[in-house]
């Protein structure tokens, strides 16, 4: 009986403990890559703003390219929609909630599936010697204790999709006219 409550006691201290230490840990993330693409910036911001062409870019097209996806409104506007659904991408939509032609876009991420979450996408551009450069970023909250700890994580996983996007993205817009 003893070896039960001290198997007991020392799970519920490994709980705890890892209960205080989530308290501590940040409760948003925010998550932005950058690239320079040599194309003058409404020839970049084109192909931002109207999600018929993110599936020639996107990330998370290549890593599930049977997932079903749905655009709706009228493109490069307040209130676009592009929804998906996938067994490896999840269930979700991006909806554009700030259009500044040629300077930025700010959209509503909303995840539904595998894990419900709500982030904010934005996207700034900037016109440089050589072209347009692109800041591409997330931010969201993270709820207590699991999220948190997965935010700790958030910055690689969510960099590198976001890396893999900008460097097709630039591959895109450069091979066009």
């Amino acid at each position: 009986m003893r070896i039960f409550k001290t198997i007991f006691l020392s799970i519920a201290s490994l709980l705890a403990l890892l209960l205080l230490i989530a308290i501590f840990l940040p409760s948003q993330y925010h998550v932005e890559r950058t690239i320079e693409i040599n194309k003058p910036t409404p020839a970049v911001f084109e192909e931002v703003a109207d999600f018929n062409h993110w599936l020639a870019w996107n990330p998370w097209t290549e890593m599930e390219p049977t997932a079903h996806n749905t655009i709706s409104g009228t493109p490069k506007t307040v209130g676009s929609h592009w929804a998906w659904e996938g067994k490896e991408i999840g269930v979700g939509s991006l909806t554009i909630q700030a259009i500044s032609p040629n300077q930025s876009i700010k959209s509503k991420l909303a995840m539904l599936q595998p894990q419900a979450m709500e982030a904010d996408d934005s996207w700034l551009f900037e016109p440089t010697d050589k072209g347009t450069k692109v800041i591409w970023s997330n931010t969201g909250k993270l709820s207590y204790p699991v999220e948190r700890y997965f935010g700790l994580f958030m910055n690689k996983i969510l960099g590198e999709q976001y890396e893999t996007g900008l460097l097709k993205l630039k591959q895109v817009v450069e091979k066009k006219r």
